[in-house]
């Protein structure tokens, strides 16, 4: 699989991604933007935040070259031109590092209403009180 390391505003990104576009390869983009996005690029192994990045299987490269881009896809048995389906769609960019997931709001008591029927509580069962433990010198007498 191929994937693309991007940044915001980064026209050198743009061209890669345009010249992956012509060349008709599937790929993944990932934005680094945050600090934890950072932390992950470094973790897969690219030494500095240089843009465009790409990986290819196995292989990385970062900054961006038309030649030694094609070099790799073509080591990695990418067809040099399309193969897609005109209704081939690209998946949307999305952050590098996984991003917290947003909790729904509870739904408002009218919604909540419709929803169910309120449900039946239970009344908990009284229960006695465990006896206190009795001082170290005196023996435990038990009824």
């Amino acid at each position: 699989p191929v994937v693309l390391y991007t940044t915001r505003d980064c026209q050198p990104c743009s061209q890669a991604r345009s010249h992956l576009f012509k060349r008709g390869i599937p790929f993944a983009e990932k934005v680094v933007a945050t600090r934890d996005d950072a932390d992950a690029y470094r973790a897969l192994g690219f030494g500095d935040l240089s843009f465009p990045a790409v990986s290819i299987g196995r292989q990385r490269s970062s900054g961006f070259e038309a030649g030694a881009w094609d070099r790799l896809l073509d080591t990695a048995g990418y067809p040099k031109s399309s193969l897609l389906t005109a209704s081939y769609r690209y998946p949307a960019a999305e952050p590098l590092a996984a991003q917290p997931q947003q909790v729904a709001p509870p739904p408002e008591p009218a919604e909540r209403a419709e929803a169910a029927p309120p449900a039946r509580v239970a009344r908990p069962t009284p229960q006695r009180a465990a006896p206190p433990a009795p001082a170290p010198d005196q023996p435990t007498i038990r009824f």
